[in-house]
């Protein structure tokens, strides 16, 4: 591997503490990786280098694994197998969620709501910590299906003169957005 250090004792097994990881999105959690020469023997202070996940979705550093997007991803390790042979590595598998949204917000699309529109709406949603969840998944609803409905992507179209409050839900936190739908001005 390049920029695998090829100097030292080799390594001939490598072994994880935890064997699986399992995490939320945003922590940081121990991950030992340990050395062992043909012997069995420990190898103290062994020069390793740990990748895997989608680009940017983990890294680890003085042993900690953090994770910055869900999914499910392979860590692998990778140490100096001795001159003449290939790196050891191993692969640990990581489960990576999200945590729980703190707040969500409902964004439509400009524009009015006549009868007979249809305006498109976007759920975004935050973490505790602030930080932005994208690609968020909300269930929709309308409070008078027989004013305006709205489809499982949020795209409200408005049928008849009336009060009507959408809601966005996701993940137990919704947002809510109330229109007035008024007769649509154009004619024809």
């Amino acid at each position: 591997a390049r920029g695998l250090p090829t100097d030292g004792p080799a390594v001939a097994k490598l072994v994880a503490e935890p064997a699986r990881v399992f995490m939320k999105a945003g922590e940081s959690v121990p991950l030992k990786i340990s050395a062992f020469d043909a012997q069995g023997k420990l190898i103290p202070n062994p020069q390793l280098f740990v990748q895997g996940g989608a680009r940017g979705a983990m890294s680890w550093a003085a042993g900690m694994l953090k994770a910055t997007q869900a999914g499910t991803y392979t860590a692998v390790a990778l140490a100096f197998g001795g001159t003449g042979n290939p790196p050891v590595t191993l692969e640990i598998p990581v489960t990576v969620t999200w945590p729980p949204l703190k707040r969500v917000a409902m964004a439509p699309d400009s524009g009015r709501l006549y009868v007979g529109v249809t305006l498109a709406h976007r759920i975004r949603g935050w973490h505790a910590d602030s930080s932005e969840r994208k690609g968020v998944t909300a269930t929709w609803r309308s409070s008078s299906p027989d004013v305006a409905t709205v489809n499982p992507f949020g795209d409200v179209t408005a049928l008849k003169p009336g009060a009507v409050t959408i809601t966005a839900e996701a993940e137990g936190v919704s947002a809510q957005q109330s229109y007035a739908i008024v007769a649509n001005p154009v004619a024809s």
